[in-house]
């Protein structure tokens, strides 16, 4: 098209000078007006393909990041279920021990895993690569509002959220743990514990309280990370639904 453009601007302009030197005026300003109409409309072809392929360029980076995101987000979404299973694990053995030293249970040496088991905490995976460079972009780089919405709310509030909320169990468990140290016979993060005398801690009303204050950490943890883990797979849907509808 341009180049059929440019092809009249320059047989108008031959046109123009020959009338030029023929000193008819009123024609030759007629073409002088076409060869600057097609001059104007071949600026405006030029910046309306200039957008299209800025345009198209944009919507290919858009797709790149989408792909990417969702990708990760998959990945964390196998990492909120490890965690899940890990809080319910500890809550589960923290409800056994309290059940056990209450009711003047026997010791037998599978214990020593629950009594490992309360201590133990996760780090959740929390690679942001794709929304990292998103940010940096731009993030209205995500064409659609609903999208860009999701993934504003899921990056910028939901998990900094259940970041602060594993940070304050790992400072509670980690200060806690230092006034238990003296009622087992060693405490690595590795081997499971063995209390020195079971039937004292029966009635230690300090340990009692820490294994209820487990159940109920343990508890607002599972029910957090399953919001997370619910908040995940919304945006995984979203962003393929996204991505097979531009596709």
């Amino acid at each position: 098209m341009l180049a059929r453009i440019n092809t009249m601007i320059s047989f108008l302009r031959k046109i123009r000078q020959k009338l030029l030197q023929q000193n008819r005026v009123t024609r030759y300003l007629v073409y002088a007006a076409g060869e600057i109409f097609l001059v104007v409309i071949g600026i405006l072809i030029a910046l309306s393909i200039n957008n299209w392929n800025e345009s198209n360029q944009l919507e290919r980076e858009e797709l790149q990041l989408l792909e990417e995101m969702a990708v990760e987000l998959e990945e964390q979404q196998k990492d909120l279920i490890f965690n899940i299973g890990y809080h319910e694990t500890a809550k589960n053995s923290a409800e056994l021990l309290l059940s056990l030293l209450q009711n003047q249970g026997e010791y037998h040496d599978s214990l020593k895993q629950h009594f490992l088991n309360v201590y133990q905490f996760t780090v959740l995976n929390n690679r942001q690569n794709a929304f990292a460079a998103l940010k940096s972009k731009g993030i209205t780089l995500i064409q659609n509002d609903s999208l860009r919405f999701i993934i504003s709310g899921y990056y910028e509030e939901r998990i900094p959220f259940q970041i602060l909320a594993q940070e304050v169990t790992m400072k509670q468990n980690v200060e806690l743990s230092h006034q238990h140290l003296e009622l087992f016979k060693g405490f690595s993060w590795s081997a499971p514990f063995e209390p020195w005398d079971f039937e004292e801690l029966k009635n230690n009303r300090a340990y009692l309280s820490w294994l209820s204050y487990v159940i109920g950490n343990r508890s607002f943890e599972i029910s957090s990370f399953n919001l997370t883990l619910e908040r995940n797979q919304q945006l995984i849907a979203a962003i393929r639904e996204e991505l097979s509808r531009k596709k």
